[in-house]
């Protein structure tokens, strides 16, 4: 989940422009980025569902309240050069925000028996050819037992948050610039 900002900072970019030292004009920009990213972070971290119920010692369910305190602000250079900070969900629940933002199928799939050793579950079907002679059998790894709907959060969080994070970046460039560090 990435969500793209643009501002109208052709003002305060040709200040910056003047200033001789790149390297300073990028401590700043990145640093109005930075609080931009904290901003939203926050935000999204507030407004993640939290699983209530507990699960069992077998699932591998994420544990409750993974999701709420994953979400991070990385610092990068896009592929012009200029600086960006990227806001998403962490590595191990960026699946898991997908499925509540967008909704998923239930599917449980084939798995191991743990007495026999067997493959177990899913579905098989009978392969036939184009004169409908059954040629061999099918094997899938699972079937579709029902759906859960979207919960979206994050781009509600994003429309919410959004003129905030533009401010605040503006006004850290602004301040970055008169201050001089």
């Amino acid at each position: 989940m990435q969500t793209d900002a643009t501002l109208d900072t052709s003002k305060l970019e040709a200040r910056l422009r003047g200033m001789a030292d790149k390297g300073k004009m990028d401590r700043i920009i990145y640093r109005a980025l930075r609080a931009g990213g904290e901003i939203e972070v926050a935000a999204l971290s507030a407004a993640s569902p939290v699983k209530a119920e507990q699960s069992s010692p077998k699932s591998t369910a994420l544990p409750s309240g993974a999701v709420k305190s994953d979400f991070i602000a990385v610092e990068r250079r896009d592929d012009k050069g200029q600086p960006i900070v990227i806001v998403s969900p962490g590595k191990s629940t960026r699946h898991v925000v997908r499925w509540l933002e967008y909704g998923h199928r239930i599917v449980p799939g084939r798995h191991k028996d743990a007495k026999t050793g067997k493959m177990v579950g899913g579905y098989s079907a009978a392969v036939k050819d184009r004169n409908g002679k059954k040629t061999g059998s099918f094997r899938g790894p699972g079937t579709q037992n029902g759906e859960v709907r979207p919960h979206p959060f994050v781009r509600r969080t994003w429309d919410e948050v959004r003129d905030r994070v533009r401010q605040t970046i503006q006004s850290t460039i602004v301040a970055g610039i008169k201050g001089g560090k």
